[in-house]
């Protein structure tokens, strides 16, 4: 688990595990993803300032997940807000983009991170575009649906802005065994923004799983905490929610863990933050399956 000097400490509230089931049974012969492999990027976050970039996939891969987080202490996260993070083609490559904002009093060094792989069995890139009016908030989900697994997804803004405001990105249960993508945003700009939401679905396979953690935390706080895949699993992607329906909740970093001794992420780490006088709720989940 990450190190949380200074963090709050939240109480778990919740695992839930899913499985995928396709509908023959599963076998030894089930495809695995190949060509696994992380790309990062390192940046600066002036204060005050919002930043953005992309990290691209090697050429003929394409991006699962990928993630932002503050590098240098466990406490220096609190003044970054995420405010776009998605995969998305620029330039006819897959890259993963993130977009933030240091609402601190120093500048933060920021890690981009990027999980490739060659393009899995009926690997599709699935888009709901959608409009947030001004000062408004709203949250959708955009899914695979049918016999696709759901392997990843973001939230975007297409035309750019600096003022939508993600509150929560990542896998969300439709039913049963099907995943979508739901994003919760924030748009503090003073006319309506077109918000692209992006599932990213792929036939079955071999171990794929989603797993949910719930977290409650205090009020004033920040806390981070991390989803691990069951052992062996790689972790693809995952995301998190921070009562996207409430005000005054904010994600501060969404990023994949990546132990000094393995070099494919074993789970993910989110960290939130909210200044309401309540208890607030961190939803973790994370996309596991072998490689």
């Amino acid at each position: 688990m990450p190190g949380r000097a200074a963090l709050a400490v939240a109480g778990l509230v919740g695992v839930l595990v899913l499985a995928g089931q396709p509908a023959t049974s599963v076998s030894a012969g089930d495809p695995r993803l190949t060509g696994f492999e992380v790309v990062q990027r390192n940046g600066t976050a002036p204060v005050q300032r919002i930043v953005e970039m992309d990290v691209p996939c090697p050429a003929g891969k394409v991006a699962l997940g990928g993630g932002v987080n503050v590098v240098g202490g466990t406490d220096r996260a609190q003044p970054m807000f995420v405010h776009q993070a998605a995969p998305r083609t620029v330039d006819g490559r897959s890259s993963w983009y993130a977009q933030v904002v240091n609402r601190g009093k120093q500048a933060l060094k920021i890690r981009y991170t990027a999980n490739c792989v060659d393009p899995p069995p009926g690997y599709e890139m699935r888009i709901s575009p959608r409009k947030v009016k001004e000062g408004g908030s709203a949250t959708w989900a955009t899914g695979c649906g049918g016999r696709k697994f759901l392997l990843g997804g973001g939230v975007y803004v297409p035309k750019g802005s600096y003022g939508v405001m993600a509150k929560a990105s990542g896998p969300e249960p439709e039913g049963g065994n099907v995943w979508g993508w739901e994003a919760g945003v924030y748009n503090t700009d003073g006319f309506p923004r077109d918000v692209h939401i992006v599932a990213l679905c792929a036939d079955f396979l071999s171990g794929w799983e989603v797993r949910a953690f719930g977290f409650d935390f205090p009020t004033q706080q920040q806390v981070r905490e991390e989803a691990p895949c069951t052992p062996g699993k790689t972790a693809l992607s995952g995301g998190a929610a921070v009562d996207p329906s409430r005000i005054r909740s904010w994600l501060n970093e969404s990023y994949p863990s990546i132990p000094d001794t393995r070099g494919s992420p074993v789970g993910w780490v989110a960290s939130a933050t909210h200044t309401s006088g309540d208890v607030r709720h961190l939803g973790l989940r994370v996309v596991c399956a072998y490689t």
